[in-house]
């Protein structure tokens, strides 16, 4: 997902917010200045006069637009001059086209779990507090539950400094490794022990073993090159409101209910069982779609004619 954030300032005269993008999917604007903000979509002039405009928001008060309103040019006109303006994010690639719960982003998430959690009721410090330890707990379980193909991940390119290199993000386990340089060999495991004294080797020109320590793979050699990685990925962990990563785009049920197992164990919530039920149906649907995708893979072929 790609983000953009700009800003505008107020002016009594009308004037264009952000241009039109087909590619945009999401468009937030938020009224920073204390005079009413007047917005007209896909037309200019916009103006305070009734009919001029298509919506009209206060001092921090903000409106998301989605397609097909979202990709078009919108223009904005203040009531009177003031030293704020508009703050205006939009969203230019769309995060999953199976998506349709609205839990899209971490942000969405904590709103989604804060709503089952307590219904109708506000947003407390204590629930704000929490609700990222119950998320950061729930992609640990499923981590350790889902075990998908989709989750390998081919062709990664490492750079290779002083014989050393940072493993991805969401790394879990090495599928292949080999050296970009020519001849394109494979590079096996040893242990780190042995890798370390191979590289005090300075005669050596490519890398022909590794160890993993830490967050870096080491090699059995001390200088610069590039590798390319085949590796199992996890779940890359959600930190900022507006993260997202590919089990969330694609399966936000997943999320939700194991982030909810976690609140009822600590809340000593009677839901848990059922919070518990509806995570793992969710992590078994996945991996039943994943069977079904690469059918054609394991199907067995005939090995003869056949009449």
């Amino acid at each position: 997902m790609a983000v953009a954030i700009t800003s505008v300032n107020s002016s009594t005269t009308s004037q264009l917010l952000i241009a039109a993008d087909g590619s945009r999917t999401s468009l937030t604007i938020a009224n920073t200045d204390a005079s009413t903000l007047y917005v007209s979509v896909g037309v200019t002039p916009a103006t305070t006069a009734i009919g001029g405009f298509t919506f009209s928001r206060v001092l921090n008060a903000s409106a998301t637009l989605t397609q097909p309103e979202a990709a078009q040019a919108i223009y904005g006109i203040w009531s009177g001059d003031g030293a704020g303006g508009a703050t205006i994010t939009a969203i230019t690639d769309p995060v999953s086209d199976s998506n349709g719960a609205g839990i899209t982003t971490y942000g969405t998430l904590k709103t989604a779990i804060a709503a089952w959690l307590r219904p109708n009721s506000a947003v407390t410090s204590d629930m704000t507090t929490n609700i990222p330890k119950y998320v950061g707990l729930a992609e640990v379980m499923i981590r350790r539950e889902l075990h998908l193909r989709s989750l390998d991940q081919v062709e990664a390119a490492l750079t290779i400094t002083d014989g050393e290199a940072s493993i991805p993000t969401g790394f879990q386990g090495v599928i292949s490794l080999v050296s970009t340089a020519e001849p394109y060999n494979q590079i096996t495991a040893l242990p780190i022990d042995q890798v370390r004294a191979l590289a005090r080797d300075t005669t050596r020109l490519r890398p022909a073993h590794y160890a993993i320590s830490g967050g870096l793979i080491y090699f059995d050699f001390s200088g610069d090159g590039t590798a390319e990685l085949g590796y199992r990925r996890g779940v890359t962990p959600l930190s900022a409101d507006g993260d997202t990563n590919w089990i969330l785009a694609a399966h936000p049920d997943c999320y939700l209910f194991g982030s909810l197992v976690q609140a009822s164990i600590r809340l000593i919530d009677p839901r848990l069982s059922e919070f518990r039920g509806m995570f793992m149906e969710a992590i078994d649907s996945i991996q039943r779609l994943e069977r079904n995708v690469n059918l054609d893979v394991i199907r067995p072929m005939p090995n003869g004619m056949v009449a």
